[in-house]
């Protein structure tokens, strides 16, 4: 139903959805999709980098799947259909870690995440699970500042209190706009490294597709 409706209004010109794309339909039926994508760590990426913040957040359905091709500014509408911006938070490495380590149940809470790498041996044993946060090992007692959308700041629908709690500090950062102008700045996004992996697993994520981006005019 999602996509249909937004094929309906917006038309699916130059442009191949692939197989990343999931309808919220059918988001809700299927816990297992509840994991990394490649689009989902570009966006992230993005958010982190233009926030100058030691970690970003997004939830998973936020970024509505992936696109190759050649894509025009309504498209866009496609993948980011909330106006999301960022927000920056200040969170201890405690709560940090609460919220990666809860990423290995794969459930509908996974949050794509860009900054940290989270190693572990069994998913079903805490204790070996590894957090570093930009190179170094999660100290618990840190203070980090983490970018993250403004939906999981008002905390998500009361699915994301820890999140919710501490002050905000809202950003002209939206991040349909950060991909638009990650896409006129280099024409072709590709692969990103995983950030959820077992010991001795590849990293190496599916590329986020070829992307070219066309449009006649940018406007907010």
């Amino acid at each position: 139903p999602y996509y249909r409706k937004f094929k309906e209004k917006f038309g699916i010109v130059g442009q191949e959805i692939n197989n990343a794309f999931i309808a919220w339909g059918k988001l809700k039926h299927a816990p297992h999709i509840y994991q990394e994508t490649g689009m989902g760590s570009l966006i992230t990426d993005l958010m982190r980098r233009a926030s100058h913040t030691d970690l970003a957040l997004i939830n998973h359905p936020a970024v509505r799947g992936g696109v190759s091709g050649i894509i025009n500014l309504d498209d866009t509408r496609l993948l980011f259909p909330f106006g999301n911006f960022v927000v920056i938070k200040k969170l201890s490495g405690k709560t940090l870690k609460k919220l990666l380590s809860r990423n290995l149940l794969f459930n509908r809470r996974f949050l794509q995440f860009s900054g940290g790498v989270v190693c572990y041996e069994q998913r079903e044993k805490p204790e070996t699970v590894q957090i570093s946060i930009n190179g170094k090992p999660l100290e618990e007692n840190k203070i980090y500042k983490v970018a993250i959308i403004d939906y999981l700041a008002k905390g998500a629908k009361g699915k994301e209190p820890l999140l919710k709690r501490g002050r905000n500090y809202p950003t002209s950062l939206y991040i349909n706009q950060l991909f638009l102008e990650e896409c006129n700045a280099s024409h072709l996004l590709l692969s990103v490294p995983r950030r959820i992996y077992q010991k001795g697993e590849k990293r190496a994520l599916p590329p986020v597709s070829r992307i070219y981006f066309r449009a006649v005019s940018v406007s907010y």
